[in-house]
């Protein structure tokens, strides 16, 4: 704190003023008593002196005494009354001409002193109402820090419930995970599975053709017998008609010819009944043989067909896990980078609030610098002979120029927090 030394009344010289303005009229009545006892004494003096010659003169001896001193004192005091209003004037002009001018002075001085009183009240009142000012301000740079912190805190808080629902997001994404790492796991024993399948399949189809074209192979050779047989059976047929007639020509001598020519027919006709029934044979063999082969193929179509099935309802299945897992994987990253997003933004404001604090701290330096001018100023006048309407100005002017400082350094208005929250672009940063 600066002790401020406002001037003084001049009480001392005042004082002293009238001090010799008051000597006058003490040095006047120190002379009226002074007269008043020489008087005293003269007219005791004279009574004592003209006593005898006046009861001399008196007629009446008993009137005499107190005649001459009734006289004696009268005229003592007519001549001290007169000797002291002659003083009395004298004094009297030289005290009234002083006195006007003590006090033509004294209202000068007064008038001056009130002068000078009524600037450092205006002086006072000024730094008040600067001292007002500057409170308002730290006030509202306070009220300003704590919304600040209020929105450092928030903005905190709602970043952690976002670092918390990433977290539960992820926890859960985890278990997920888990159950699709489960379900590919399965996936790839089935397609293990039909790989095994597939691998043998070609073997087990060439061995079944093997099979197939030695059956035909051995059923053509079957009926080439038979067909044979049937030709022979055809051909001993036409030897013993052949026959029959050269034995007819012969007559009886052919006679015997004729019997083995019957004979001949009998087993050329058995013969072609067994080739007959040899290839009927061999074609009930056949069918059943195909029969057999269309059913076992049919079987093992139906099983192929079930096990083509199976594959097919693994491989969608292992298709669709796929298309899951890469949906799945992409949810996840689209709201990773969401939340990633809002952490971001949630950051940059905190960052901008953090920021804005510095614009606090300059908001207090400025105000501690107009604190520090206006301290120096009344130091200065205090130790200086400086007239106090100077000083109310300078401290007007400090005022003026710390507002004029402060207008430039206005908090940025919603709008601007609004084109804050777009982090399209990046963070806001402003240099201060």
């Amino acid at each position: 704190m600066v002790a401020i030394r406002f001037p003084r009344l001049q009480l001392s010289a005042l004082l002293a003023r009238l001090d010799a303005k008051q000597q006058p009229m003490l040095w006047l009545f120190a002379t009226v008593i002074a007269l008043t006892l020489l008087g005293s004494l003269l007219i005791w003096l004279t009574f004592s002196l003209a006593q005898p010659w006046l009861i001399g003169q008196l007629p009446q001896p008993d009137l005499r005494i107190p005649m001459a001193a009734a006289m004696l004192v009268g005229g003592a005091l007519l001549c001290t009354n007169a000797l002291a209003a002659l003083l009395l004037m004298r004094f009297g002009l030289i005290n009234i001409g002083s006195g006007n001018q003590s006090k033509s002075a004294l209202v000068s001085t007064l008038r001056a002193e009130q002068d000078q009183h009524e600037a450092a009240v205006a002086a006072l009142c000024q730094m008040a109402v600067l001292g007002q000012t500057f409170d308002e301000h730290i006030g509202e740079a306070k009220q300003q820090s704590e919304e600040s912190a209020l929105d450092i805190i928030e903005r905190t808080t709602r970043l952690n419930a976002a670092a918390n629902t990433l977290l539960d997001y992820l926890h859960n994404s985890n278990q997920s995970a888990n159950t699709l790492g489960e379900d590919i796991d399965t996936g790839v024993e089935d397609i293990t599975e039909i790989a095994h399948f597939v691998q043998g399949l070609p073997e087990k189809m060439r061995n079944d053709m093997e099979a197939i074209q030695s059956v035909v192979a051995d059923i053509g050779q079957l009926e080439g017998l038979a067909g044979t047989i049937q030709a022979i059976s055809k051909e001993t047929n036409i030897v013993a008609i052949n026959a029959a007639i050269e034995a007819a020509r012969a007559g009886d001598a052919g006679r015997s010819f004729a019997v083995v020519a019957d004979h001949v027919r009998i087993l050329a006709s058995r013969s072609a009944e067994a080739a007959t029934t040899i290839e009927t044979g061999l074609n009930t063999v056949l069918s059943g043989v195909e029969r057999s082969l269309r059913r076992s193929f049919v079987n093992d179509s139906n099983q192929q067909l079930e096990q083509a099935t199976n594959v097919l309802a693994s491989v969608n299945r292992l298709t669709n896990n796929f298309s899951d897992m890469r949906q799945f994987y992409k949810t996840l990253f689209a709201v990773v980078t969401q939340h990633n997003t809002n952490i971001a933004e949630q950051i940059s404001g905190v960052l901008a609030v953090l920021q804005y604090q510095d614009v606090v701290g300059q908001k207090l330096s400025r105000l501690q610098t107009a604190l520090s001018q206006s301290n120096a100023l009344l130091a200065g006048a205090a130790d200086s002979e400086a007239s106090l309407e100077e000083l109310s100005e300078l401290l007007s002017q400090a005022q003026a120029t710390y507002l004029e400082k402060e207008t430039y350094h206005a908090r940025p208005t919603a709008d601007a927090d609004a084109e804050d929250n777009d982090t399209s672009s990046g963070p806001r940063i402003e240099l201060f």
